[in-house]
């Protein structure tokens, strides 16, 4: 059997056992240790605000449809983020064997059976409990690749959750001179400057937008990322931005735009802003790099990253509610939660 952590309605979890069938051929079984929650998808999730729970994404036309039924929205699993043991495999897998130790993109369950080819096994080295912020890694390495970063530029990071953190380090090895992150949380500020930022702002007390000026003799950053999930926050980004430049918008935007005043320094100074999504690898390198290709250059990278400081809460798997509750509630103190599937160490 494997227990399946569900949304039933916003804000609203519960536990189901389903049965586990052996793996077939071309197909591994997989004993969970760790999952992590993701703070924007899967939050924007977990509240209700997603426009999958209203309407229906055409993927052939590329529009969102209304739902005939708003029932049907529910009830749905949350995550895709998690590290295994091999358990067993069917007939003619050969990427991984029993015994070890993998990355998938599976939900908050205790199992699960999965296709090989959906599998990644880990380098030994690697901490299991790291490892859930995999697809972390591979999510801001996709925001490098569409950022072309070069040697000597600004990086202006415009929230500073797991994403932006790890957005530092691949700027600083992308060539950036210098990364400046910006976040109201001074508990994730005194990260970012730990991490290698050279500058970190509290948009309460200055401007962002002056500080990215007076470092960059008036020109503002070459590249800037905005991470923090709100419109305010894009609107930040704008003002960071230099003339002409690129914004990449990582954020799943949900509901009115507030806070975001398009008449302001995004008309005046006209950047380019980007929607980067991890499913979609930046048009000028499709020839060359695959999902695939992507997913295995962010576990080759895991050991040049400092993880530690990010894994900030490690909960077990059966005190869910709790975990969902103090992201939703924005405790201050806090990062990468991941939920354990065996006791811990003490």
């Amino acid at each position: 059997m494997s227990v399946k952590l569900m949304l039933t309605g916003p804000r609203s979890l519960e536990f189901r056992e389903t049965p586990t069938q052996p793996p077939s051929e071309g197909e591994v079984l997989l004993a969970s240790l760790y999952t992590g929650i993701s703070h924007g998808t899967e939050i924007n999730t977990y509240r209700g605000l997603i426009p999958h729970l209203r309407k229906h994404y055409d993927s052939r036309s590329g529009l969102f449809v209304q739902r005939d039924n708003l029932g049907s929205a529910y009830p749905r699993q949350l995550g895709y983020q998690a590290v295994s043991e091999v358990v067993a495999t069917g007939d003619g897998v050969t990427r991984v064997r029993p015994g070890d130790i993998v990355f998938s993109t599976h939900a908050h369950q205790t199992g699960a059976v999965l296709p090989e080819d959906r599998v990644w096994r880990l380098p030994d080295e690697i901490d299991p409990r790291l490892a859930v912020m995999t697809s972390n890694l591979n999510t801001t390495l996709n925001a490098m690749l569409h950022a072309d970063v070069h040697i000597g530029e600004t990086v202006a990071i415009v929230g500073l959750g797991v994403l932006g953190q790890l957005a530092i380090e691949w700027a600083l090895m992308s060539g950036a001179c210098r990364v400046v992150a910006i976040d109201l949380n001074p508990f994730r500020r005194e990260i970012a400057l730990v991490r290698g930022a050279a500058v970190a702002v509290d948009p309460h007390t200055d401007d962002p937008g002056q500080v990215l000026r007076e470092l960059t003799d008036g020109r503002g950053a070459d590249i800037t990322i905005e991470l923090t999930n709100r419109y305010a926050g894009l609107q930040t980004a704008l003002r960071c931005a230099a003339p002409s430049s690129r914004v990449l918008a990582m954020s799943w935007y949900t509901g009115p735009a507030d806070g975001l005043d398009l008449g302001e320094e995004f008309h005046f100074n006209c950047p380019e802003i980007l929607c980067v999504r991890t499913g979609v690898i930046a048009p000028h390198l499709r020839h060359r790099w695959t999902p695939e290709r992507r997913m295995q250059v962010a576990i080759q990278m895991i050991p040049r990253f400092t993880l530690a400081p990010l894994l900030t809460h490690v909960i077990p798997f059966e005190n869910a509610a709790e975990a969902y509750e103090m992201i939703d509630h924005g405790h201050e103190e806090m990062l990468q939660i991941a939920f354990s599937y065996k006791d811990e160490e003490p």
